[in-house]
């Protein structure tokens, strides 16, 4: 028998996956105009603090909930080393529908400032 611990962890666990759950889009589609490959670049940290953004992002366009995300790179990293900049993607799904933030991400002395953009 599970300790109840071990059962509430998996349960987390399990929730938290789902919500990364890969999602696949064709290639063709509007959404994947200037897509270079799937992923991010950023760290766990920086992951974490774009998820913020993006949240904000998808709640702007009516998007308050979402099933699952992915991130996609737009533009590798350009210029020297601690001021680099490079653009993302990030796509999510929510009821059969996808809703999309683009990122600039801009290293500086600080680490990275994230810049979304709101067209």
């Amino acid at each position: 028998m599970f300790d109840k611990r071990i059962l509430i962890f998996l349960l987390l666990l399990t929730s938290c996956l789902s919500s990364q759950a890969k999602f696949n889009i064709d290639k063709n589609d509007p959404l994947m105009k200037g897509v270079i490959k799937e992923g991010t670049l950023g760290n766990e940290i920086l992951q974490r603090d774009t998820m913020k953004f993006f949240k904000i992002g998808l709640s702007m366009q009516g998007c308050q909930k979402f099933d699952s995300y992915q991130p996609y790179i737009l533009q590798m990293p350009q210029g020297e080393i601690g001021s680099r900049l490079w653009r993302e993607r990030w796509i999510a799904k929510s009821n059969n529908k996808y809703y999309f933030v683009d990122f600039t991400f801009v290293e500086n002395d600080l680490g990275v400032t994230i810049l979304m953009d709101l067209k």
